[in-house]
């Protein structure tokens, strides 16, 4: 099986390149010209789903969806939709989610609990109908002027401990490889289901910008750790833009070795810093600034696009989704980023 792929790498549009970024919500709108002026930013990550999967990011309407876009590029921000790559929850339409989902050896549907979820989310193919019905749900998200889709969760294919046996995968494992999948090892299924999603993100990619305006629709996906399925160099012919998340970890080394990509130069890398649940003092007034000045100065330094969280997420399990600690709210953290986003050539 060779891993080479001749499809060719994709550009990313010269904006992506010194991207200032924010996450957003809809009952933002009101605030998104502070977004752009006080606070420097030149790109939102919207988190409001017209079509929700996994009870996380909010959900709306598509004409919800499009009236943030209009505001966000009114005030000269460009919007990038959010929606989650490969997990739903219970109450997405059960037929599609069972025909759809990752399978087991005995071929069983795969199901994963994340630690900071109270209910299951089934893990879908990529190379089952569900990457045409997100390339769909992207399309909608053009069609209504996103400059962008971020595609999150593709290392959750993994859930379980191991790669996707459903007849999907099976038939196109023989006709890509002329192997049988049982009879190939872990680590050659997994590298191969890395391909996969990247024929999955070319099919977003072509699906937006078939429906939209943009001639190089930013695609990117969510980047924790260097998987065979988020692979950042098995990607790069696919997506535009490497979106790293960055942890702070006690003991286990910091963000500060995440931002050292080989990648850096060859494509924009945005970055955001996300915080943990044994780290209390993101939602202190004034703490959640000490701890993002010195990633900011780091990332910018080093060419990294950062991404800030306006709005802190939550990791509790019985509130899932996002805090009620903002940005906005907290004129110490709206301060560090501000005098960041807007110096070091940002906007």
């Amino acid at each position: 099986m060779s891993a080479d792929d001749p499809s060719p790498t994709v550009a990313a549009p010269p904006w992506a390149w010194r991207a200032r970024i924010l996450s957003a919500l809809h009952g933002d709108i009101p605030h998104l010209p502070r977004f752009a002026g006080e606070l420097g930013g030149t790109v939102v990550v919207l988190y409001h789903a017209h079509e929700v999967t996994n009870g996380w990011c909010p959900g709306g309407t598509l004409g919800e969806v499009a009236e943030f876009i209009r505001a966000a590029h009114d005030v000269g921000l460009k919007a990038i939709c959010y929606y989650d790559s490969t997990l739903v929850e219970e109450r997405f339409p059960r037929r599609q989610r069972d025909r759809w989902a990752k399978r087991d050896r005995e071929g069983a549907p795969r199901a994963h609990q994340p630690w900071h979820l109270r209910v299951r989310r089934h893990v879908m193919c990529f190379n089952s109908p569900w990457s045409d019905h997100v390339a769909r749900v992207a399309a909608d998200c053009a069609r209504v002027g996103a400059d962008g889709l971020f595609m999150d969760n593709p290392d959750h294919c993994l859930a379980g401990g191991e790669s996707c046996f459903c007849e999907n995968c099976r038939r196109e494992f023989r006709r890509r490889t002329g192997g049988d999948l049982f009879e190939a090892s872990e680590p050659e299924r997994a590298e191969w289901m890395g391909h996969c999603y990247g024929e999955y993100m070319r099919k977003v990619r072509d699906a937006m910008r078939d429906a939209g305006d943009e001639d190089e629709p930013v695609v990117t996906c969510n980047v924790s750790g260097d998987s065979a399925i988020a692979d950042p160099h098995r990607l790069r012919p696919y997506q535009n833009v490497l979106f790293r998340e960055t942890f702070n970890r006690p003991g286990l080394g910091g963000w500060e070795e995440d931002l050292e990509m080989d990648l850096l130069g060859q494509m924009p890398v945005w970055s955001i810093l996300t915080e943990l649940p044994d780290n209390p003092s993101w939602h202190l007034p004034g703490r959640a600034a000490a701890e993002l000045e010195p990633f900011l100065s780091r990332a910018l330094e080093a060419g990294v696009c950062p991404m800030v969280w306006t709005t802190i997420p939550s990791h509790d399990p019985d509130a899932p989704g996002f805090t009620g600690h903002s940005l906005l709210e907290d004129e110490a953290l709206a301060a560090v980023v501000a005098r960041h986003f807007r110096g070091r050539d940002g906007a």
